[in-house]
């Protein structure tokens, strides 16, 4: 790979048909990536190796992020009831977030609908298009009558808050504490 120092020299359609290549890539790697794990998660093979968990294996072994770990996992649990989602994702239309974002809603019943509607949509559009299929009930109206009538202040608003009038105390008396050192 080129330095950056090199890039400086690259023209620009050679510099973007570079990343378009390398975005294509990270998709195929990506997905290669959640075949990987979703086999290693269904035959436990961590467990063998002594470590509790997928993400625990992926964390102190494989040095991965938590972030990460935790998508990437999902993901290909999600990709393993789901098979057809690795190769849109091999072919860049769907991106792992969408992939996140759907995994709670996927059914075998909607999993068409679901995984076309999310083909080429940002994650922003994805979860616009999403909150749209469930949209929240409104929040009912609530309106509460002010009271109207002012008082004045002075001896009778000071007799109603009990200003000047004992008032019997039912907890304990406040500890005094002792003053803080300066340090």
């Amino acid at each position: 790979m080129s330095t950056l120092t090199e890039l400086h020299t690259w023209h620009d359609d050679a510099l973007l048909g570079r990343l378009h290549k390398l975005v294509r890539g990270d998709c195929r790697l990506t997905a290669q990536m959640l075949r990987v794990l979703a086999e290693v998660d269904r035959r436990k093979l961590y467990v063998e190796r002594g470590y509790p968990s997928l993400f625990a294996y992926c964390l102190e072994v494989l040095n991965m992020s938590e972030p990460s770990i935790g998508a990437r996992i999902h993901a290909a649990r999600c990709c393993r009831r789901f098979p057809r989602l690795l190769d849109m994702l091999d072919h860049g239309q769907v991106h792992l977030s969408a992939i996140l974002l759907l995994a709670p809603r996927l059914r075998a019943e909607n999993f068409e609908e679901l995984a076309g509607m999310a083909c080429h949509k940002s994650k922003r559009q994805l979860q616009q298009l999403l909150a749209d299929l469930e949209p929240k009930a409104d929040v009912p109206c609530s309106i509460q009558e002010l009271p109207t009538e002012r008082r004045p202040v002075g001896s009778a608003a000071q007799a109603d808050l009990g200003i000047g009038s004992a008032v019997p105390c039912t907890s304990a008396p406040a500890q005094p504490t002792e003053p803080r050192a300066h340090q």
